[in-house]
């Protein structure tokens, strides 16, 4: 009896304890859910690996069937479909239709991808992001110098005042499962990349695909199980308590 019950609230346990995570987790994806191209998450969870369990009868070990300690939290998937493109008809507002990122290079030198395209043009003539960082092209960062005119071709060729000055680097990762998540919609990217097959929008930026409905289900769901393997740890640790106090009286 004691040892069902201590594998009763060591699944109960992992399974509060990934519930929590997953909460976490579909929190951070409602706060960014107008946050311009951010791409939601999710987490997967798996169940520790089973184990076979026996029973002893006439002196064999017999196979009674399998057993687990309950759930694991797994990797944290994150989803790149691309979000609804709206307009702004602000000339250094970009969104990208298709697979693809902005590169980006901080003051440090750090390389990082965002499919945020609110630009602006800092006081030296270069294209910087919202967080103040240079955006990339085929020739490195960007510089439009004074431009009274500033447009960008559906391949991502950046013309000021009518004459081509750079075009933009649009990095497409080979393998979006090696890609992490940082601050305020940032990215790094580990691997290789492919060719830009898709378009820049001018005067547009994209929505983040987070779902209010889909989050708020998945919130909803996830609390009520968390409640649930709450409530079981107590039931269990009552009746725990009530056998060893009974076993104590014998």
């Amino acid at each position: 009896m004691v040892v069902i019950m201590d594998n009763t609230i060591i699944n109960a346990t992992t399974g509060m304890l990934a519930r929590q995570k997953s909460m976490n987790i579909t929190s951070n994806n409602l706060s960014n859910i107008e946050t311009v191209g951010y791409k939601r998450s999710d987490l997967i969870l798996n169940t520790f690996g089973e184990y076979m369990t026996y029973k002893v009868d006439n002196g064999e070990a017999v196979e009674i069937g399998t057993k687990t300690h309950g759930v694991v939290s797994g990797n944290v998937y994150n989803d790149f479909e691309q979000g609804a493109i709206y307009d702004t008809n602000r000339t250094l507002d970009f969104a990208i239709n298709g697979v693809g990122f902005f590169t980006v290079i901080n003051e440090n030198g750090e390389i990082t991808l965002t499919r945020d395209g609110r630009f602006n043009v800092d006081d030296n003539g270069f294209l910087m992001d919202a967080l103040g960082n240079f955006i990339m092209g085929q020739n490195g960062t960007i510089n439009v110098g004074v431009p009274s005119e500033i447009t960008v071709s559906e391949t991502g060729i950046i013309s000021s005042n009518g004459n081509a000055v750079n075009s933009f680097l649009i990095t497409i990762p080979d393998d979006t499962a090696a890609i992490v998540k940082l601050a305020n919609g940032q990215l790094t990217n580990p691997g290789g990349t492919l060719p830009f097959t898709g378009k820049i929008i001018q005067g547009s930026l994209e929505h983040s695909n987070v779902n209010l409905i889909e989050e708020m289900a998945a919130m909803i769901e996830d609390s009520r199980a968390y409640q649930s393997c709450s409530q079981i740890i107590k039931m269990a640790d009552q009746l725990l308590q009530k056998t060893v106090n009974e076993i104590g009286r014998v």
